[in-house]
């Protein structure tokens, strides 16, 4: 029975996390598409959930969206750290029940901002942002959808053109908008090219 348990630990991807983070997790992890052929890839690395979005033409910006999850003891909540473009914008979230809440309140005071996920219905799940003002549905597909492998294939090769030419601070950049294995391939190319990166945990914490 032992051997079992230690065989089933080493098979699942949410095993040694937290318990909020592996209960999200199991909701997110995984290739999501949407009706208009664009999508989205949720991995776990460094207990932090990633993923990466795409609309359905994959240009002009790369991975134009990515949310950063991560569960903050100090806080009690999730961390989320929502990325659109050249706009950071950090969050502090709750799980209850099916839904993922989260409130953004910038110090000036302007700009506050609210988003929701949505877990009730098996294989798919409901961002909104702003109450009903903005909504996305993305639905589990076997396979990454194209424009976010096309997405993730440019950040590779624009990972490691910075390691060429030595630019150590947008290398670094790049490494920290990767997944896990993402973070590998660049971290063996910059290795090579005498560039230092990170190692062990995620530098998006």
């Amino acid at each position: 029975m032992t051997r079992l348990v230690a065989l089933l630990a080493l098979l699942s991807p949410t095993v040694g996390l937290a318990d909020p983070i592996r209960d999200l997790a199991a909701r997110m992890v995984g290739t999501w598409g949407t009706k208009t052929g664009g999508g989205c890839l949720c991995t776990i690395a460094d207990e932090q959930i990633s993923c990466y979005f795409s609309d359905s033409t994959g240009a002009p910006k790369i991975l134009e969206t990515e949310l950063f999850v991560r569960w903050d003891e100090v806080a009690g909540g999730y961390a989320l750290t929502l990325t659109a473009g050249a706009k950071r914008s950090l969050y502090l979230g709750t799980l209850a029940g099916d839904q993922l809440s989260a409130e953004h309140r910038p110090l000036d005071g302007t700009g506050q901002r609210r988003l929701s996920w949505d877990f009730s219905e098996l294989g798919r799940w409901v961002w909104r942002t702003d109450g009903n003002f903005s909504e996305s549905t993305m639905e589990r597909v076997p396979q990454p959808p194209a424009a976010v492998t096309r997405a993730r294939d440019q950040l590779r090769l624009l990972g490691a053109s910075y390691c060429f030419l030595k630019d150590a601070k947008k290398a670094n950049e790049i490494y920290r908008r990767m997944n896990a294995q993402g973070r590998q391939f660049l971290r063996y190319v910059c290795d090579r090219n005498g560039i230092g990166l990170p190692s062990g945990r995620s530098p998006c914490r």
